[in-house]
This record gives structure tokens, C-alpha cells and sequence, in this order.
């Protein structure tokens, strides 16, 4: 079905079209991408047309099982999106932009082509999938839906149902491994929250690593929450995504899902954590993510340093960073001890200011240690174009 060699491939449910990953050059393409392969029956088999739906880049690779999926109903009047992974639990999640609201008025979103539903899935899975099919927000969408997740949360947090009102649409439904919560329970729920916070404190969640994608109607909202305790100081993380509708003039909030972080999906986040520390010389980043025994080899002049010698390497750089981007990330865990190989593609000046372009194909290798992935070692090599 594939020009140049496939994987993952997933029936859409009237078969007339596989979903696969296509390999990076696959396709005559620079990175993975999610591809559609259109297929025909009559006169004979063949495939009529492929096309390229969104980068797949940062999807953890999950052979010989796919970790990509459609509706099985076709979507006629809501769609199910199963993901394979990404819930710890395993329990199939169901998002529904289709309901009916209490006075029995059925509402929708935008029905959804099965490769919009698969970058839902996509959104889902991986924390580095940034890049769906929806049309791209401008930059002041983006901040103007992060601000409103950002309010949403504080006046959740608050308890005040004057406050959380605004942004809940009418037939607002969350769903979690226990089923679904409407409008009026998830009022309830964060009133109770709220009353036990104030007898029994408990720490906040911090959300960051937003990935926002809208369209002049509908918007989704994905990003990471960490919760440190205070007591061990250990972070826990999980993630959150969010469906938006556009009713009149302001955003409402129809649908959002949750849940905690796997080993994988902390690994890749930190990754990127690790890039923005290194582009801002972040020598704390290296102090307290470094195993004591960590070694650094530098994919620049092959030399090798301890904890202490890249801590001092991080505070004394003089390179400039103009962009430091991930790709091709694959996550293995084993146990207590995790690999993580990948690309990153760092473009800037070194400390003769001399610019350059590069792309670094890395392996690091993570111990965990007191309850939190650590980096052992990491290595990279560069990739001669």
C-alpha cells in the first residue's frame, strides 16, 4: 500500500481507506507522517491516491501493534476515539462532541473526517504531536486559549460556581476511567474540592507544555500538570486535553479528558524540558536532572564529562540557541531503567558567532532514582547531510 514501506496501519471503517506511519524519506517525505492511502476494489484492487494527513513526529512507535485509531461507528452522530495507549488504566476513552443538552436539544461540534479523529488519538498519545490537521491557530489565539484554560483552572480551583460558570457550555461532558460527568456534577465536584482544600491544603497543579490547535469554531487543548508534594518533593504528572466551541462571541468548553503520565510520555516531555534548559543555559536543569554519575558525550568534539564538568559546560556556554526542535523520538523502558534515542535539529551561533545548522541524532539513557527519571548518560552523533 505504501511507497516506500509502512507500519501501524489502521481500516477506516468503511474500507476504503488505511491509515499508517510512513518511515522518515517514506513517501518522499523529511519526517514520519500519518498517511491515507485511498483503496479501491473495482476493476481490480489498487490504491487511487495517498496522501499526507500530519507529522507523526513524536508519536511513540508502538510495533507490532498500531497506535493510531478511527471510530468503529463511522461517526454518523458521535464519534469514539479508542486509543490503543496513552491510558494507564487501559480503559477505552470516549469523547463525544455530539450530546443532548437537558432540555433535549442534540448539539455538535463539527463532525470530524476519520483523519481528524486520529489527530484527536494523536493529541492523546503523544506530548510532542503539535502539529494536527485542525487549522493552526495565530499566535494570539494561542494565548488567548491559554489564558482561558489558565482561568478555567483557578476558578475550579475556587469552588465559586459564579465563577467556573462562563466556561462551561450547556451540554458540557468530561469523561474519565469511571465514565462521564456533566456540567452540574463537575460543579459539585470542585465545589467539594475546594472544602477539603481549605481543612487539608493540597498542593497545586502547575500546567504547562501547551499544544493548542483551533479552527474559527472548535478548539483543542492539550498540556501537562505537575504536582509536587511537599513532603517528598517528588513531581507527579498527568496530562489534560480540552474541547472547545466557539458560542457567540466566547469560548465554552464541551468536552476534557485526563490522565496520569506513563514513564514514556514523562520521558519525552522531558526531553523537551531538557532542549528549552539548554537554550536558555539552564545549569540548574543539568544539576538537579543529572544522575551523580551521569556522563555527557558531546556530539561536537566526541569528549566525554561527569555531572560536574557539564554543570559547569551548561553556566559557561556562550552559543546562542535560535531553535532547538525534537524529532524522531522512540522511548523504551525497561523496568527502573529507560532509553530514548532521537533527533534534535539546533540552529544558532557558536562562541566564535559563527552560525550554524545541524541535526544531532542522539541516544540517552535514564535511571530512576528516588522516584524520578534521572539522565545516566547521553551521547550524540551528527548527522552528516
Amino acid at each position: 500500500m505504501s511507497v516506500a514501506g509502512g507500519a501501524e496501519p489502521v481500516w477506516s471503517p468503511d474500507g476504503r481507506e488505511l491509515y499508517y506511519r510512513s518511515g522518515t524519506n517514506a513517501e518522499a517525505r523529511a519526517e514520519p507522517t500519518i498517511m491515507a492511502a485511498t483503496i479501491a476494489t473495482k476493476p481490480a484492487l489498487a490504491v487511487t491516491s495517498r496522501k499526507a494527513l500530519f507529522p507523526a513526529t513524536g508519536i511513540v512507535t508502538a510495533n507490532p501493534h498500531a497506535n493510531i485509531d478511527v471510530s468503529p461507528d463511522g461517526c454518523p452522530t458521535s464519534c469514539a476515539l479508542t486509543p490503543r495507549t496513552g491510558d494507564p488504566h487501559g480503559h477505552r476513552l470516549q469523547l463525544q462532541p455530539c450530546w443532548f443538552s437537558d432540555d433535549g436539544v442534540e448539539m455538535c461540534t463539527p463532525r470530524l473526517h476519520p483523519a481528524l479523529r486520529i489527530a484527536a488519538v494523536a493529541a492523546l498519545l503523544s506530548p510532542l504531536a503539535a502539529r494536527p490537521v485542525l487549522a493552526q491557530c495565530s499566535a494570539a489565539d494561542k494565548a488567548a486559549l491559554e489564558a482561558f484554560d489558565k482561568s478555567w483552572g483557578d476558578a475550579t480551583v475556587s469552588g465559586d460556581r459564579a465563577r467556573m460558570a462562563p466556561f462551561f457550555a450547556d451540554g458540557f461532558m468530561a469523561v474519565n476511567v469511571g465514565g462521564t460527568i456533566d456540567r452540574q456534577t463537575s460543579f459539585v465536584n470542585a465545589e467539594r474540592a475546594a472544602q477539603q482544600n481549605k481543612a487539608n491544603p493540597a498542593p497545586p497543579a502547575t500546567p504547562d507544555r501547551y499544544v493548542i490547535s483551533c479552527t474559527p469554531l472548535t478548539a483543542t487543548v492539550t498540556h501537562r500538570n505537575t504536582v509536587v508534594d511537599p513532603a517528598t518533593k517528588q513531581p507527579a504528572y498527568s496530562r489534560s486535553v480540552h474541547f472547545l466551541e466557539k458560542q457567540g462571541n466566547a469560548w465554552k468548553a464541551v468536552s476534557n479528558t485526563g490522565y496520569a503520565l506513563t514513564d514514556q510520555q514523562q520521558l519525552l516531555y522531558m526531553e523537551q524540558d531538557w532542549n528549552d534548559a539548554t537554550m536558555r543555559h539552564d545549569a540548574g536543569w543539568t544539576e538537579r536532572n543529572y544522575a551523580s554519575f551521569a556522563s555527557d558525550i558531546s556530539s561536537r568534539t566526541g569528549g566525554i564529562e561527569n555531572k560536574t564538568e557539564a554543570v559547569a559546560s551548561a553556566r559557561a556556554s556562550k552559543i546562542v540557541y535560535d531553535a532547538l526542535n525534537l524529532s524522531d523520538a522512540t522511548v523504551r523502558v525497561e523496568g527502573d531503567a529507560a532509553v530514548v534515542t532521537g533527533v534534535n535539529h539546533v540552529r544558532g551561533k557558536d562562541e566564535q558567532g559563527k552560525a550554524f545548522d545541524r541535526r544531532v541524532r542522539f541516544t540517552d539513557t535514564f535511571i530512576k532514582r528516588d522516584g524520578r527519571w534521572q539522565v545516566w548518560a547521553t551521547q550524540g552523533t551528527l548527522i552528516q547531510e
